[in-house]
């Protein structure tokens, strides 16, 4: 299996503040998730999804009763495939 794009599909409780090479997306299936990315705070819900970019810093909170999809792209996979976005910021 490709260990450069991930996919997991889960509970998130907490995360502690970190940073990684790679772009991430989060989509609230059920329940509640709190993501501070940089120093702004949004709280998502059931259908949000939002995308961290990568070298930014950000921490998650969540609680046992949500389900989080959570797909990841690491830098790796991006410079071979999809170039054009390691130089760009996706807000959404």
């Amino acid at each position: 299996m490709d260990q450069r794009v991930s996919l997991y599909l889960g509970n998130i409780e907490q995360s502690y503040r970190h940073v990684h090479e790679a772009i991430e997306c989060y989509l609230v299936i059920r329940g509640k998730l709190e993501i501070e990315v940089e120093d702004e705070s949004v709280i998502l819900s059931d259908d949000d999804l939002l995308v961290i970019n990568m070298n930014q810093v950000h921490l998650i909170k969540g609680n046992k009763k949500n389900l989080i999809l959570c797909l990841r792209f690491e830098k790796e996979y991006l410079e071979e495939e999809c170039r054009e976005l390691l130089y760009q910021t996706i807000q959404c």
